[in-house]
């Protein structure tokens, strides 16, 4: 379990196709069918056909990978991050 999905990033950062199950935020940082997959059951079957439709339709994968990238260079990147969280420490503790 992670609460910040750290790992989830560094994979949609790296390009690899991401399947998460329907738990925390991650299926936030996956999207509607976007930047990955979402398996919603905890069925190894579900799983499978997960997988094999991201082996299967290769040029929507791709398309995955190129939002994935995008997303978190535009909304979490390291940089962006601590730029977020600089900003909440500043409001609480002033400048």
């Amino acid at each position: 379990m992670e609460a910040l999905g750290s790992s989830v990033l560094e994979a949609m950062r790296s390009g690899v196709p991401v399947m998460t199950s329907n738990v925390g935020g991650l299926p936030e940082l996956i999207g509607q069918d976007e930047r990955g997959v979402v398996v919603k059951t905890n069925n190894p079957a579900c799983w499978a056909q997960a997988i094999y439709s991201l082996l299967i339709n290769q040029e929507k994968t791709q398309h995955r990978r190129g939002a994935a990238k995008s997303f978190v260079e535009q909304n979490n990147s390291p940089a962006q991050m601590a730029k977020q969280y600089l900003s909440i420490y500043q409001s609480v503790l002033g400048d």
